[in-house]
């Protein structure tokens, strides 16, 4: 199985998420002159893949503790 960023150190990954999450906060769209405030929170986990269920759980963790913590930002 091939994920994304197999090959990619974490830091890097989450520096490209980081710069995803911005560019999505930054490029909202509008809706008749408003402009809707979009914002991303991305639960991220660095580690090999043995089960793809034990590591969407610890993803999901991730993403809530992106959410607990103020969301708007990259957990990993």
């Amino acid at each position: 199985m091939r994920f994304f960023f197999a090959d990619t150190d974490k830091n890097e990954v989450v520096k490209r998420l980081e710069s995803f999450r911005h560019f999505i906060e930054l490029n909202s769209p509008e809706f008749n002159q408003q402009k809707i405030k979009f914002t991303l929170s991305i639960g991220y986990v660095h580690q090999p893949v043995y089960q793809i269920d034990e590591l969407l759980k610890q993803a999901d963790i991730k993403l809530y503790e992106a959410k607990e913590t103020g969301r708007n930002k990259v957990s990993a």
